[in-house]
């Protein structure tokens, strides 16, 4: 993908990053309405070991869609930020 991305000019960069980044969104967004509509509806149901409601265990889908959506809100605005004098490198 970065072979691919490489080939057009730094505002093409930019534009896939911000697609690629709306798309991220909208699928966290899903991940966290599916999440907590699957918790809701298996909160009646108890896990066969654990006796804790299924519900509970499922909420780890919505909460880390939220985690996943804050941390790419996160690097957006730091990518905002930055400008293009700075490394594209999110790692760095």
């Amino acid at each position: 993908v970065e072979f691919f991305t490489n080939l057009f000019p730094p505002f093409g960069r930019k534009i896939f990053q911000m697609l690629a980044a709306i798309v991220s969104l909208l699928f966290f967004t899903l991940m966290i309405y599916q999440g907590i509509q699957l918790s809701l509806s298996a909160v009646s149901q108890l896990s066969p070991v654990l006796r804790l409601p299924m519900g509970v265990i499922y909420a780890v889908i919505p909460i880390g869609g939220l985690f996943l959506a804050i941390n790419l809100i996160s690097v957006i605005i730091h990518d905002m930020k930055k400008g293009d004098d700075a490394h594209d490198d999110p790692a760095v």
